[in-house]
């Protein structure tokens, strides 16, 4: 049986990795089990099988690693969506499953619906969908998310404003 690769020893990238982990999680609902090491661990699996590649003309690991680790999420919560909607009909009654869920499947159906939205705009102004993947996963500031892309300052809260008009329009909530 082939050996996991562990994750390296405790270094600076490694906490900065957690950091980040912690600001994604942050933004899930409370039914994630996952802790921010887990998260990263996940992340170092995807990446020694592969399944992660990295593109190697982007400096920076941490937009990379926290793309890998919102699509670690994002894949958790369509696995747990599949799992309710199958767990639905073996429950009692359909009242006790709306009560319970409702809530939950808007946030996921809401995390679903912005990534499709935040992929197009990736594939027309990729630097500005990182920009809103920063402040809205990370919660980062525009300054902070500037300094990790590289841009000025002046230059993020231009693209910002033209990203949440841009994404007001094809989603049906405010930011």
């Amino acid at each position: 049986m082939a050996e996991l690769p562990t994750p390296p020893p405790e270094n600076a990238e490694y906490e900065r990795l957690r950091e980040v982990a912690r600001g994604i999680i942050s933004c899930e609902s409370r039914d994630c089990t996952l802790t921010a090491t887990g998260l990263v661990h996940e992340l170092y699996l995807r990446v020694a099988k592969g399944t992660a590649p990295r593109d190697p003309d982007d400096p920076s690991p941490i937009p990379y690693a926290s793309r890998v680790m919102r699509q670690i999420l994002i894949d958790r919560a369509r696995s747990r969506q599949t799992r309710r909607k199958s767990e639905r009909f073996r429950q009692e009654t359909a009242e006790a499953y709306a009560a319970e869920s409702c809530e939950q499947n808007d946030r996921v159906e809401r995390l679903l619906q912005l990534e499709e939205v935040l992929q197009g705009m990736a594939e027309e102004m990729p630097d500005s969908a990182e920009l809103v993947r920063l402040r809205l996963y990370l919660d980062l500031s525009i300054e902070a998310s500037a300094q990790e892309l590289g841009i000025s300052r002046a230059t993020a809260y231009r693209k910002w404003a033209f990203a949440k008009v841009w994404l007001a329009q094809r989603l049906d909530w405010s930011f």
